[in-house]
């Protein structure tokens, strides 16, 4: 993999790498308004009518042809204007040459004569920089091309190529990595020169050790964010013939230097995001407190490294966000309770002293108090305005990064808290007011349900999936309307449960709104029917996805017993034995599930207005960047510089790479810059799209007629997939066959079947006035055909309806299909009978 290099005019210090015209001591020329390693470019395709052009409109002319307003006509060039040469009118010496003048020869052999570099190009054009610009090529095709250059220091004439072994016959070869360095010769004079494959980065000075490769960190540094580490990283580039291993160690020894920019990049960008939010809020005209910090609500939420409760390390983030500005991370720290360094030296080299290292540990407690105890440090840590130095003096914060939580939104999957609550749990702030997400508070409440059900109404059809998805629809709906106004929301859900229970005496007090706050109109269509005097029983009125489509009783009556197993016929079936009506307060019991849920406390935290979702979405690109919560990242701080790296990306996009790279020693590409550029902006794009109200709606019908297009296939469709099912069907077919021998005993058939399909018009319907008639030889054939459509042919047809004899025909009565084949069978060459073109399709059997 060889990087592409350019020089600047006359500039070669700009270029660390070692290229040809160094290697051969040869003057770059200013090759400006072309590309001199463009091939197969005529004279004629050089110019046109519009005179000369540039290298864009070259490449133009050889991938689509000629530009626009061109001709292929011959002209002749004016003494005032610059002659631009075509690739096959010049050859290797006019690249670079050692004097003044280039010779230049007029055709492909000829002899060479003298010319001047101003007559060959304009002086006039930008170079561009095209450093960090890396191409696969092949070594093949890179010597062949080499052959073709001669060797400016040869007397011979010789031609460079690449150097190879004498014993082995291989390419000499000195490979670091992903970088390799050449040797060029002259199939002559044997004068060889260094061909670098990439050039180094520039450490500072006084650091020991060899300089590294830029094409080796930028292979790790891009690895590490992209989530294709060493070994993925390494089977990928041997699966394209890339000759690049890198050790572990050389890996790790890259890897550390891009964790520590990755942490440097995020400790800045966290500041500048408080700086950011605190202009917020100044502006929006909220005043300081005594310690000049200005309080704002964040949500809070953690995750772990893998799935579960096992995991050795977590983090967890306070993202701040509103409707008119950015969601900004302004607090993210986390916790590990492993060091593979320091576990390494427990178990093998117990009496030996630990050497230095950064050790990663700063955890021990279980993993599943680890989010609670990143989140309540971090509510600590915003809220400092002065801190104590190295030498012991205090000193403070910058003003504009003074902040402090008032409320914090997060989940009800942690003890955060009741631990947050504790006295001497925060030293710089008072305990911050509490905020509920109405998504957890939702799944919380299915919870509770479940659990109720298997509590008091067990083996019942009580409190169904379909009705506890209902509530807690319900139950969103009504916190989400009602943002802001705890009292109300409060009331409409104690109706909602009555509502449900079929009792709509104060439905009609919480009527639909319009957005100036004016009722618009009734929701619950069972107060509508009632106001338009509607009878009784209407099927209109109850909700949709109750079972049967009715209201819930209150008082439901119920058997319980023991069920017993008794074997019937040889089947095993169960019966209940002392059945005992039961009757279950349905009401009450749900009721008292929402107990908890109509307390002013939870009613306020959750009509707040604000979610945890913008945390859940830095997770899903924290997933992303791991590549997955499969396997576990925790060692040698890859997980660390993963959620760092995200924040990152959520807060600037993909311009966070452009940023990153420059400090790990990776040159930015003007094709890197436009691709991230375009990424940013697609992804920006895209969360206009989604947030426009047309995209809702649009979403809304799409899953509605997903759901109801799942339903139509549950319900019609026959059963493909489920546990045992082989093993059921095996087991059924051998109980058929057994019910089959059974009934051939006793059982004949009687030759008639329910026909499913017309002969000819391969129609299923079959009416009074034309009625199915089915062939006589229901064991061989089993067709059947419309009475209309048998009578269109020269075969022999039943007699019409009322004849006397045409249910004794009917029994005797052979098929078209049959009749054609018995004719056949005794003259074949008769043609008084011929196959008709419906009987070509296959004929479908009785069911």
């Amino acid at each position: 993999m060889l990087p592409a290099s350019g020089h600047g005019h006359g500039d070669h210090s700009a270029h660390p790498e070692q290229s040809i015209a160094q290697a051969l001591n040869f003057e770059a020329l200013d090759l400006t308004g072309t590309n001199p390693w463009v091939d197969d470019v005529d004279m004629e395709t050089s110019q046109g009518d519009e005179g000369p052009f540039t290298l864009q409109e070259a490449v133009s002319k050889r991938r689509r042809g000629r530009p626009k307003g061109s001709s292929t006509k011959k002209r002749r060039r004016s003494q005032s204007e610059p002659r631009m040469v075509g690739v096959r009118e010049r050859t290797q010496t006019q690249l670079f040459s050692p004097s003044k003048n280039m010779k230049v020869s007029d055709e492909p052999h000829g002899k060479m004569v003298e010319k001047s570099p101003t007559e060959l190009l304009p002086l006039d054009a930008p170079w561009v920089d095209i450093r960090g610009e890396r191409v696969i090529i092949e070594l093949h095709q890179l010597d062949q091309s080499l052959q073709q250059v001669p060797c400016g220091s040869c007397p011979l004439d010789g031609h460079l190529r690449l150097a190879r072994d004498i014993t082995t016959g291989k390419l000499t070869d000195t490979q670091t990595g992903l970088a390799h360095e050449f040797f060029m010769e002259c199939d002559k004079c044997m004068l060889g020169h260094p061909l670098a494959t990439s050039s180094k980065i520039e450490t500072s000075e006084g650091v020991a050790g060899r300089k590294p490769f830029v094409v080796n960190r930028a292979a790790v540094t891009a690895g590490e964010l992209c989530g294709v580490r060493r070994e993925r990283q390494t089977k990928m580039l041997m699966m394209m013939g890339i000759k690049g291993i890198m050790k572990d160690k050389t890996w790790m020894v890259h890897a550390d230097e891009v964790y520590l920019e990755v942490e440097y990049v995020h400790y800045n960008q966290i500041k500048e995001n408080r700086r950011k939010v605190r202009a917020y809020m100044e502006k929006k005209g909220f005043t300081p407190d005594e310690h000049g910090r200005i309080a704002i609500v964040v949500s809070a939420d953690g995750s772990w490294a893998i799935k579960g409760y096992t995991s050795n390390c977590g983090q967890a983030s306070l993202i701040f966000s509103c409707e008119d500005f950015d969601r900004l991370v302004v607090a993210q720290d986390f916790r590990q309770k492993t060091c593979s360094t320091c576990d390494w030296y427990g178990k093998n080299k117990p009496s030996w002293v630990v050497p230095p290292h950064v050790c990663r540990k700063n955890y021990t407690d279980t993993s599943k108090s680890m989010e609670q105890d990143i989140l309540i440090s971090l509510v600590d840590d915003v809220a400092i305005y002065e801190h104590k130095t190295v030498d012991g003096t205090m000193e403070e914060k910058p003003m504009e990064e003074r902040l402090v939580i008032e409320a914090v939104c997060a989940d009800e999957d942690s003890s955060f808290w009741n631990r947050i609550t504790q006295d001497g749990a925060l030293k710089n702030q008072f305990a911050p007011r509490k905020l509920s997400d109405v998504n957890h508070l939702s799944n919380c409440l299915m919870r509770r349900l479940a659990g109720q059900k298997a509590k008091k109404m067990k083996n019942t059809s009580l409190l169904s999936n379909a009705v506890c998805q209902k509530f807690c629809t319900s139950f969103r709906w009504i916190v989400k309307q009602n943002t802001g106004d705890h009292q109300r929301a409060k009331a409409q859900l104690e109706n909602m449960i009555c509502h449900y229970f079929d009792d709509h005496t104060n439905c009609g007090d919480f009527p639909k709104l319009n957005e100036d706050g004016t009722p618009k109109e009734q929701w619950c269509r069972a107060q509508v029917a009632a106001e338009n005097e509607a009878e009784e029983g209407d099927d209109h009125a109850g909700p949709t996805n109750f079972p049967r489509n009715k209201y819930l009783d209150k008082i439901v009556t119920v058997k319980r017993g023991k069920y017993e197993e008794t074997i019937v016929d040889g089947a095993t079936k169960k019966t209940l034995v002392g059945a005992e009506d039961y009757e279950i307060n349905y009401f009450d019991d749900v009721k008292e599930v929402f107990k908890v849920f109509l307390t002013d406390q939870v009613i306020k935290a959750a009509t707040s207005g604000y979610s945890s979702n913008v945390n859940e979405s830095l997770h899903s690109v924290q997933v992303s960047m791991m590549n997955g919560k499969h396997t576990f990242k925790g060692q040698r701080g890859n997980y660390v510089m993963c959620m760092q790296a995200a924040t990152l990306k959520h807060s600037l996009g993909m311009d966070y790479v452009l940023n990153l790279l420059p400090r790990c020693g990776v040159p930015v590409t003007l094709e890197m810059t436009r691709h991230f550029n375009r990424a940013t902006k697609k992804a920006e794009a895209k969360k206009l799209y989604y947030k426009k109200i047309e995209t809702k709606l649009i979403r809304k019908k799409r899953r509605m007629l997903k759901r109801k297009q799942s339903f139509e296939d549950r319900r019609n469709k026959p059963e493909d997939y489920r546990k045992g099912m082989a093993l059921d069907a095996l087991q059924e077919k051998d109980d058929d066959s057994a019910d089959d021998e059974a009934d051939s005993e006793t059982e004949e058939p009687d030759g008639t079947g329910d026909l499913v399909q017309c002969l000819r018009c391969h129609k299923r319907e079959a009416t009074e006035e034309n009625p199915m008639l089915f062939c006589c030889n229901q064991m061989t054939c089993g067709q059947a055909i419309h009475e209309e459509c048998a009578g269109g042919w020269s075969y022999v047809v039943p007699p019409p309806k009322g004849d006397p004899n045409r249910e004794e025909s009917l029994k005797s009565w052979p098929c078209p299909e049959c009749q054609y084949k018995s004719q056949m069978s005794e003259d074949p060459e008769s043609e008084l009978i011929a196959e008709p073109e419906e009987l070509h399709a296959p004929p479908e059997r009785h069911l």
